[in-house]
């Protein structure tokens, strides 16, 4: 469906980078990531058509990874063809391009979650976007050079490095999820595979059959919760009114 290349790209980009930047390819690790991701997402704008907007955030971020690759080149063969401070711009560029990709990236899975019926991965969406907001401001609070800040900087940086690791990680587990729940129509139930012996179809019938009594049971346990938590509401909105 597109999610599987999807994932595996954003572990390349953003998981597998880091230890291909040590061996002097991080480079080559975003051009393949992003590459990666942007064919999951061409994919997935059959399904949904606000993947397109992520789709053209990461042909811009390709275009960063091409810089990057040229940097790297430019250290090896001593070239230079960026000017004093360009650095810092470009940065700050990629750093407002990724933000805006996994804007983009949320809400079209926000959007597809809420299509197919799956409210904990449109729950999950917004989660990880405002994670995402949280970890735009503190950066952007570390970034800026006010000497007042100087004593606390070493506090903003440790924030930053853990906010960095939990976005990543729920991103991660946000895309498996898709991957694992999110379908084409018509394959949604998939029939299980039928062996020669009648013994192992049994013993596989009667495990289908206990995982379905399961997740009907735990279904049940979490419309009821969802439901007595409805009621607390409308009585405390009650009370309020009078």
């Amino acid at each position: 469906m597109g999610f599987g290349y999807l994932l595996l790209g954003y572990l390349v980009t953003f998981v597998l980078k880091l230890t291909a930047s040590a061996l002097h390819l991080g480079s080559l690790a975003l051009l393949v990531g992003y590459g990666l991701m942007l064919f999951g997402l061409w994919r997935l704008k059959d399904y949904c058509r606000s993947f397109l907007w992520a789709g053209g955030v990461t042909c811009a971020l390709l275009l960063t990874a091409v810089w990057r690759a040229l940097e790297d080149l430019s250290q090896i063969f001593l070239w230079s063809f960026l000017p004093h401070g360009a650095e810092t711009v470009m940065a700050w560029v990629e750093f407002l391009l990724i933000m805006l990709f996994h804007a983009a990236l949320l809400s079209a899975i926000r959007e597809l979650g809420m299509r197919v019926e799956l409210n904990c991965i449109s729950a999950a969406a917004v989660r990880n976007a405002v994670i995402l907001l949280v970890y735009g401001v503190v950066y952007v609070l570390y970034s800026l050079p006010i000497p007042a800040w100087d004593g606390v900087r070493v506090y903003f940086n440790f924030s930053l490095n853990l906010l960095n690791l939990v976005w990543i990680v729920c991103n991660l587990l946000l895309l498996l999820s898709c991957a694992k729940n999110i379908c084409p129509a018509g394959q949604e139930e998939p029939q299980p595979k039928r062996y020669r012996w009648n013994v192992l179809n049994r013993i596989g019938d009667t495990f289908s059959g206990n995982m379905k009594k399961a997740a009907d049971s735990n279904r049940e346990e979490i419309e009821n919760y969802l439901k007595k938590r409805q009621e607390k509401r409308e009585q405390r909105k009650k009370k309020k009114k009078r």
